[in-house]
């Protein structure tokens, strides 16, 4: 075998090796293509998934400002009714201690 065969030889050899590289390269791309865009669509459905629990966060959780006003208004709402009923029961008792004054009083004459 002569000098120039090796070469062509290894030229073909060469070639092969190139072409099966450029080969195994290509598929290689169009695999990382489909991971970017399945990963892209990943990435999508997670921002909608988010949306949507900030929409329902927002919608059905009160914030905390808006607690303490209403825990605020309770606490009056109780207090007004605590005051009235405290105020029942002194004109109860003002009530009684008038009819047992006029009973006493009736009983006496």
């Amino acid at each position: 075998m002569g000098t120039e065969h090796m070469i062509s030889i290894a030229l073909f050899f060469m070639t092969v090796a190139v072409g099966v590289f450029a080969w195994l390269w290509n598929k290689a791309e169009r695999n990382l293509e489909n991971v970017i865009q399945n990963h892209s669509k990943d990435i999508e459905s997670i921002k909608r998934d988010i949306a949507d629990h900030r929409l329902h966060v927002a919608t059905s959780y009160v914030t905390q400002s808006e607690l303490a006003k209403t825990i605020g208004s309770f606490e009056r709402t109780v207090e007004r009714l605590l005051d009235a009923i405290n105020q029942m029961a002194r004109d109860s008792k003002e009530a009684f201690a008038e009819l047992h004054r006029r009973v006493d009083g009736k009983e006496d004459k």
